[in-house]
């Protein structure tokens, strides 16, 4: 029987803990009164947040509108801002930070329903590019405008076409995972669009056409004498024809 000396504490894995998921989708109204400060229309919001793996509720400022607009254009504004939040639209798992849901959840779970040799080059994808790039931001960070920016700045790089649709892919899988987890609402990879292929210098039409028409020229010739000379469909050899520029001789005589 094992003893409180010998049972070990289950360890911390520096995420959000069950408990405090349920604390958190419980549904909070927010109504707050716009203000201006300086020249923008502001609202105090309340987020939740995970600081060392633990829950906190964090009240921040948030720019609604220019302060040239007017106080009930502000309120409309403010309304449609704090829509998702006042009704549960806003996914409370999206809190979540991208390494903790990839070592936890991506990686035990969704990865070993793949190939071998898919799971090797997701792996390699996951660990050179994407927790570097995207490691320490919240699964909700990681919006289309951010993720576009990430594969827009690769139209510079050395990688290969098919190397940053790979990337692609693989992003698109783990927020997909996510999504399907109901730890998000959309993935935001869908509709990225990738930088254009970089191809070779274009071949002139005159270097690029001239000798493959002689040739061409050329094997017609020497096929079509081969026919005539073996008799062609009748069995029946024709001359060859004479050259275009040759004249034949003229058998009458000028009196």
């Amino acid at each position: 029987m094992a003893t409180p000396a010998t049972i070990r504490t289950q360890a911390k894995t520096g995420g959000p803990e069950t408990e405090a998921f349920e604390k958190m989708a419980r549904r909070r109204f927010q109504d707050p009164t716009p203000r201006r400060r300086g020249k923008w229309w502001v609202i105090d919001i309340r987020r939740d947040v995970f600081v060392d793996g633990k829950h906190k509720r964090v009240q921040a400022p948030v720019r609604i509108a220019p302060a040239d607009k007017s106080f009930r254009e502000a309120q409309k504004i403010s309304t449609e801002y704090l829509r998702p939040m006042n009704q549960q639209l806003e996914s409370i798992g999206s809190a979540t930070n991208f390494n903790h849901y990839v070592d936890n959840t991506y990686i035990p779970i969704v990865m070993p329903l793949l190939a071998k040799s898919t799971r090797d080059r997701y792996r390699g994808v996951i660990d050179n590019y994407l927790q570097p790039a995207f490691g320490k931001l919240c699964l909700r960070d990681l919006t289309p405008l951010s993720v576009q920016r990430y594969f827009s700045q690769m139209a510079t790089s050395d990688l290969a076409h098919g190397s940053r649709d790979k990337i692609r892919d693989v992003l698109s899988s783990v927020m997909g995972s996510a999504v399907q987890y109901g730890v998000l609402i959309s993935n935001p990879v869908e509709n990225v669009r990738m930088p254009a292929e970089r191809r070779g210098r274009t071949v002139s039409c005159k270097s690029y056409s001239d000798k493959p028409r002689k040739r061409w020229h050329s094997r017609s010739w020497t096929a079509n004498s081969a026919f005539r000379n073996s008799g062609g469909a009748s069995g029946i050899r024709t001359p060859d024809p004479l050259p275009a520029r040759q004249v034949q001789p003229s058998s009458t005589k000028l009196v």
